[in-house]
């Protein structure tokens, strides 16, 4: 069956959250880590039991600044990884658990 885009959330002129008819999430921050960015996709991923979470950062050279890093847990069932804009999931993980 085709896909179709059902549900789209624009904020800061990127389309933060998609929900496609077979159950199908996009996630994007546009390329941003702002505290903004991050308050907004919560709030569009708390129906979905998704959570953002600042990362651990990284050892970087004295001077520099780490680079701001997400996780992505599901707090139904445990699972967290790294979040790259344009992540894509399955609303439905028990059952497209090893597409995620």
């Amino acid at each position: 069956a085709d896909e179709v885009e059902i549900l789209s959330v624009l904020a800061f002129g990127t389309e933060l959250v998609t929900v496609s008819s077979t159950g199908n999430l996009k996630i994007d921050a546009g390329g941003s880590r702002s505290f903004r960015h991050f308050q907004a996709l919560n709030m569009c991923l708390a129906p979905l039991s998704l959570k953002l979470q600042k990362a651990e950062p990284k050892p970087v050279e004295e001077g520099q600044r780490p680079p701001i890093e997400w996780k992505l847990k599901h707090l139904k069932h445990g699972w967290i990884q790294d979040f790259t804009d344009g992540i894509k999931l399955s609303a439905f993980p028990n059952r497209d658990r090893k597409r995620i």
